[in-house]
Formats: structure tokens, C-alpha cells, sequence
């Protein structure tokens, strides 16, 4: 029973990022990292199966300068740039409270 709890308060958090989603066709080659993306594919979501020391590289979304980052059940948007790389987004360890298990990323454009 308390494991189902667990789920209904994840899903409460983060359901947008499951509900009315499609498959993102690409994969990462972090095994932390999985993708869905809204129906209108305006706005994708990054699955974190880890939380991150500080930050994360994402190589397989189009970022541009009206791309926003956050992270669901925060209302702060993260800093993220362009690097060698690819797209560096900087998570404050903070964020660490505002999910259980999986954390998970909404990429705007």
C-alpha cells in the first residue's frame, strides 16, 4: 500500500511528463536518461533515473534561444548552454527534494 502511495505522489508531480506523451525517437547514450515528448512535440521531457552531481549533457533535443528548462514540481527555470559536449543544464542539488526515485525535466521551446 505505501509503495502505491510512493507512485500517486510521484505521478502527481510528474504525470504530465506520462499522461497525453509520445515516445521521444531518440535515445541517450546515458543509460540515466529517457525521453517522451507532448503530442505537438513543442515541449519534451527528460527522465533522470539518477540525480545529477551538477549537471547533465543532452545531445539529442534542438535547443535554441527561446528553449526553457525546468524541472517539474519547481517553477524555476535552469541555466543551461551550449558546449562541446552538447546542451549543459545546470541542476541546483535543491531540486533533489521535489520528486522520489525519478526526476524529470520539461524542455520548452
Amino acid at each position: 500500500y505505501e509503495r502505491l502511495k510512493e507512485i500517486g505522489a510521484w505521478l502527481k508531480v510528474n504525470g504530465e511528463a506520462i499522461y497525453k506523451t509520445r515516445m521521444f525517437p531518440v535515445f541517450s547514450k546515458d543509460s540515466a536518461l529517457h525521453f517522451t515528448q507532448s503530442k505537438d512535440k513543442n515541449t519534451r521531457y527528460i527522465f533522470l533515473s539518477q540525480f545529477p552531481e551538477e549537471k547533465i549533457w543532452v545531445t539529442n533535443i534542438p535547443f535554441d534561444k527561446k528553449t526553457k528548462v525546468s524541472m517539474l514540481g519547481s517553477n524555476k527555470n535552469l541555466k543551461w548552454r551550449k558546449t562541446e559536449q552538447g546542451i549543459e543544464i545546470k541542476i541546483p542539488q535543491n531540486l533533489k527534494t521535489v520528486s522520489n526515485h525519478v526526476w524529470v525535466l520539461r524542455v520548452t521551446h
